[in-house]
This record gives C-alpha cells, structure tokens and sequence, in this order.
C-alpha cells in the first residue's frame, strides 16, 4: 500500500488565541508543523478560521471550514477523542459543545458592540447566572468520571483542551479568578493538567502562540 506523507497544516486565523486556539492545541500535542495566516478572502463562508491541508488519501488539497468541524476532525485524526466507539466520540462532542457555547458567549460580549456599562452588566449577569451554571454542569460531569482531572476514563482529548481555552477566557479577559481553585475546583484540576502538557508548554513559550487577551496570565 502506498504510502502518503503526514499532513502539513495552515491554520487561517488572526493573530490571536480565539477561536482557533483549540485547533493550534490539538495540532501542538499531535506534533505536526503548522503555519498561520489571517487572509479572510476567499473563504467559504467569509469566516475564519480555516485549516489547509492534504488530504494523504487523495494528495489533494483540502480548505475546511467552521472551528467546532475543524476542532473534532483534527481531534479524531490524531486520537485525541475518548476510547470506545461512535458512541463516547458523539458524547465527548456534546461535552465539548456545552463548553464551546461558554467559550462563545464571553467572547461574544466583547464584540457585541457594548459601551463600558452595557460590558460590565452582561459581565455581571454572566458570572452570576450562566458562569455559575456552566461550572456545575462540568463539575457533575468530571466527578461522575472520578474526579481525576478528566471527562473520560484517564485520556487526554480535545475536550479538556476546550475546557482550557473557556478558563483563560475566562480568567484572562473576564478577570483573574472568575474560575479557580475556590469556585470550580475540579475544573482546574484539568486546567492544571493541560498546563502541564510538555508540548503545550513549550508552544505557549514560542512566538507560535498569540498571548493577546491573556497578558494578565502566567504561561
């Protein structure tokens, strides 16, 4: 059987850690090169971002779309979905929905178009009701699986990483503490687990990782 060359990657976002991050973390702990651009022309859907690749089965060229499509194919190409079947692969990806819909939402405030005090009520509404919401549904979720720092069984997978990105979100433009040790205690067991991950470190050390909306944040 012929044998194709790994895939090399581009993600197409701009210089940011948004809504591309999850797919520069699943790429970082696969261990293929990547590439960054920000050119919105020509995109299927006017939107970043995108993934290029070559498809090894075919060696043609692959332009695919949409974050949470690109997040679950990069996710289930390089093993990091749960183990056991179709079935634990469709409930990591309602896991990963629920916190991609957090990750949307504090992103969505800042560019909702808000003045200073609009910003600050849907910030205070947000940590009143849906942060607290959201924590305990992740946290019933992680002790239902034995409190260990994962969704499933002891295997990294993508939605630990998404878990991630929602807290530096969190954390780094909501405010230093909105989820901690103090308020979500199991959620940051995973957070310090993902931190830990020697090829993410050494990613969030490189100029490959864009800090901007996380100054305030130790890496």
């Amino acid at each position: 059987m012929e044998q194709h060359p790994p895939p090399m990657y581009t993600v197409h976002y701009f210089p940011i850690a948004g809504r591309a991050e999850l797919a520069r973390m699943i790429l970082e702990i696969a261990g293929y090169p990547i590439d960054w651009d920000a050119e919105k022309s020509t995109t299927p859907f006017g939107q970043l971002p995108l993934l290029h690749f070559t498809d090894p089965a075919t060696s043609q060229p692959v332009t695919l779309a949409q974050s949470h499509a690109i997040g679950r194919f990069l996710a289930a190409r390089h093993g990091l979905v749960p183990d056991g079947g179709p079935v634990k692969v469709a409930l990591a990806d309602a896991v990963e929905e629920s916190i991609r819909s957090m990750f949307e939402e504090m992103l969505g405030m800042f560019f909702s178009g808000h003045d200073e005090a609009g910003l600050k009520k849907a910030i205070d509404e947000l940590k009143k009701d849906g942060l607290v919401r959201f924590i305990e549904a992740q946290t019933k979720l992680l002790k239902a699986n034995g409190s260990n720092g994962f969704y499933f069984d002891s295997k990294l997978t993508y939605v630990e990483l998404s878990l991630y990105t929602v807290i530096l979100v969190a954390n780094g433009v909501i405010g230093k503490g909105t989820i901690s040790t103090a308020n979500a205690p199991e959620l940051m067991r995973v957070y310090d687990m993902v931190k830990a991950q020697p090829r993410l470190v050494e990613y969030w050390q490189s100029e490959r990782f864009h800090k901007k909306f996380f100054m305030s944040l130790d890496f």
